[in-house]
């Protein structure tokens, strides 16, 4: 092999290696953009009963799992998303205690069950109970803002 055609072949491998990384980390950008904690702001139409912020949520990739607090009760779902977006969600199991804030929590996880399509627009993360992410969110949250030390 001459000198050339073995330069040729290192820069055709190079490129082919520096396109494939750059495109994996594209590919995986959404689902590290869905990483940390949110906290839902708004559930449909309807305006929340409960202090916004109260209901949390998180992602847990490596379980497949999802959750967080509602107003008084924790809860939780099995779940699978795309890199584009597109989900599923398992229905939603939580604990059972009784106090102001369940009918949010309750609608939460309906909607919840609902959404097929995962969207972060303007930092936050919309949810759609269709796959073309068409017509209003059936949830809206916000990443939630570490409070630093001072």
């Amino acid at each position: 092999m001459t000198i050339r055609a073995l330069a040729l072949l290192t820069a055709l491998v190079s490129i082919f290696f520096f396109a494939y990384g750059c495109g994996a980390r594209k590919k995986s950008m959404f689902k590290e953009q869905l990483k940390g904690d949110w906290q839902v702001v708004q559930l449909g139409d309807l305006p929340l009963q409960v202090t916004p912020g109260h209901m949390t949520f998180s992602f847990d990739f490596e379980k497949g799992m999802a959750g967080g607090m509602g107003f008084c009760n924790s809860y939780g779902t099995n779940f699978t998303v795309s890199d584009q977006g597109d989900c599923s969600f398992e229905a939603v199991f939580s604990t059972r205690v009784g106090c102001d804030g369940n009918r949010e929590e309750a609608q939460l996880g309906i909607n919840i069950e609902k959404t097929k399509k995962l969207v972060i627009k303007d930092d936050k993360l919309l949810f759609f109970d269709n796959s073309e992410a068409k017509g209003k969110p059936i949830i809206i949250m916000m990443h939630t803002v570490a409070k630093t030390k001072q």
